[in-house]
């Protein structure tokens, strides 16, 4: 059993810089090998769980700045939230019994329907930079989303998680990259992005 089926959070610092869709872009998509997406995540925090979105209070959706957007879900506690910029703005009860379904596959900038990243549109790309996104197999509580983003972009609370961590930035930054991916040095190192 994977330590993704019981709880999870996935956290990441996120800059729109395109427009080419007004609405949400999604930055995240995760397809078991049913062909049903069970994870998706937009600019606009809009958060996508096992089939249903989380209502939540919708920020604005800005060009050129950077925002930390988290989702994490417990098994046990049937709960999902959703946060932006160190605040939860949506929670929500899953229905009993759903787990995440594994193996599955995992994209970063693009909305995929169909496991092995299969089924993508050309249009539903996010136009932007990630940095610092982590998969941890725990549900984060709101006191340590709230610390990551008060640390900000370089304040490495994320390390201090190690024990949690599934999936780490650092090993995210090694892998295979497919489509018109660009790696670029971070030249805003401010402690709080806002600053």
């Amino acid at each position: 059993m994977s330590p993704l089926s019981e709880e999870l959070t996935i956290c990441s610092w996120v800059k729109r810089l395109s427009n080419h869709r007004s609405t949400a872009q999604d930055w995240l998509s995760y397809v078991p090998t049913t062909n049903s997406v069970d994870i998706l995540i937009s600019d606009a925090a809009n958060a996508y769980l096992f089939g249903d979105w989380t209502s939540y209070t919708a920020p604005s959706l800005t060009i050129g700045e950077w925002h930390h957007i988290c989702l994490s879900w417990g098994y046990s506690t049937r709960t999902k939230h959703v946060y932006y910029d160190g605040e939860q703005i949506g929670t929500e009860t899953t229905p009993s019994g759903r787990k995440l379904k594994v193996p599955g596959s995992l994209l970063l900038g693009q909305y995929h329907s169909r496991y092995g990243g299969g089924g993508t549109h050309s249009s539903y790309y996010f136009g932007g930079e990630l940095y610092d996104t982590n998969v941890f197999s725990a549900q984060l509580s709101a006191s340590q989303v709230k610390e990551m983003y008060t640390q900000g972009m370089c304040g490495n609370y994320s390390q201090s998680l190690e024990q949690d961590t599934f999936l780490s930035w650092q090993n995210i930054l090694l892998g295979d990259r497919k489509g018109s991916v660009t790696e670029v040095e971070l030249v805003e190192c401010n402690r709080h992005p806002s600053m």
